[in-house]
């Protein structure tokens, strides 16, 4: 699915049920961080996906906690 469909679909969908889209992509992001995490991560991994309606794109971070080797 491209995502300038998914985005008509969320509108849509926003505007039929009365549910904020910013609820939708909230939801849409955490579903999509769901499964990467499950197909790609540890259990114990932070994984974000965030969507900019603006720059239309969707990212997926893994956040790292980054220590020095000296400790």
């Amino acid at each position: 699915m491209k995502l300038q469909d998914l985005q008509g679909a969320i509108t849509q969908l926003s505007a039929e049920k009365g549910i904020p889209k910013e609820e939708i992509f909230d939801t849409v992001a955490w579903a999509i961080a769901a499964a990467y995490k499950k197909d790609f991560c540890d259990k114990d991994d932070k994984i974000e996906a965030v969507f900019d309606p603006d720059k239309k794109t969707f990212l997926v971070y893994a956040k790292k906690l980054v220590v020095s080797p000296d400790i």
